[in-house]
């Protein structure tokens, strides 16, 4: 299975449960390039102490130089009790540069909106919450 190339291994473990994708970051280093660029793909967060956990990740891989951050697609939070800073929202944006989707049911302000814009040059939605039309807030 050595020979394997990286894009079939990512295409079985995009048919494998995302628990089982955990262990397989541990098998070699193929399967551990392919693993985790699906495992980080998509975050699903539930609970604040989750939210800090994700946040401590993204800075000891920046911290050492690895690039954790920009296999980041799509951020979900799933609580109203997550509640983020300003300057931690700014840093999340910053080490998550490929973003491509950010929902969460906390409404922000017209300042949240530019900092979505600024950072986030990929994005293509927001919070399920957001009716303005797309040239408001998409980047030009």
């Amino acid at each position: 299975m050595g020979n394997l190339p990286t894009e079939i291994i990512q295409h079985i473990l995009s048919y494998t449960p995302r628990r089982q994708v955990l262990s397989c970051l541990y098998i070699n280093r193929q399967w551990s390039c392919a693993a985790r660029t699906l495992f980080y793909h998509w975050i699903d967060v539930y609970t604040p102490a989750q939210m800090d956990v994700f946040q401590l990740c993204l800075s000891y891989s920046n911290s050492h130089g690895s690039t954790i951050g920009d296999l980041v697609r799509h951020l979900r939070f799933h609580t109203y009790d997550i509640l983020i800073p300003q300057d931690e929202f700014d840093q999340l944006a910053i080490m998550t540069p490929n973003m491509l989707t950010c929902d969460f049911s906390v409404p922000v302000t017209d300042d949240h909106l530019n900092i979505f814009s600024k950072h986030w040059k990929h994005l293509t939605l927001l919070p399920r919450w957001h009716m303005d039309e797309t040239d408001l807030w998409v980047p030009t």
